[in-house]
Order: structure tokens, then C-alpha cells, then sequence
């Protein structure tokens, strides 16, 4: 459950940036979380529908500095309707 939980985390957070970061770009900022997106693989199986194959890495950096970084690997299959949805 806290993976589905951290993949839905990372996808919502993806979406919500408004600018990505350059390769090598230092980010210093408390309670943040950095993405890499390692395989992203999209098929059109019909007009409008798109699957998608998912795997990527991420790091949560926490508020207080004391607490340990976590990283989790992230896979997934996500299925995009005509409608949007």
C-alpha cells in the first residue's frame, strides 16, 4: 500500500511542477521531491487511448535535515481514455 501510495505521490507531483530542472541543476529545498523517469513507453491501441509503461526513480527530501532521505524506485501502467480521464 505505501508504494502505490508513493507512486501516486510522484505522478501527482510530475504533473503539478510547472518547470523542469536541468541535468545537474542543484536543487536546495526543504520537503521536496526530485524524479527521474528511467522508461516511458506509449502505445495508441485505439483512437484516443493511450497505454503507458512506467518505470522511474525518486527522492524525497525531507523538512528536518536530521531525518534520512528516501528513495523508491516506481513502475507502473497507466491507461489514458478518450474522455480524459
Amino acid at each position: 500500500m505505501r508504494t502505490n501510495l508513493f507512486i501516486s505521490a510522484a505522478v501527482a507531483a510530475l504533473l503539478a511542477l510547472p518547470q523542469v530542472a536541468s541535468a545537474g541543476e542543484i536543487i536546495d529545498v526543504a520537503g521536496t521531491m526530485g524524479c527521474v523517469i528511467d522508461k516511458w513507453d506509449e502505445s495508441e491501441p485505439g483512437k484516443g487511448r493511450k497505454l503507458v509503461d512506467y518505470a522511474g526513480r525518486c527522492i524525497i527530501i525531507p523538512d528536518d535535515a536530521a531525518v534520512q532521505k528516501n528513495a523508491e524506485d516506481c513502475v507502473g501502467k497507466y491507461e489514458y481514455m478518450p474522455d480524459g480521464s
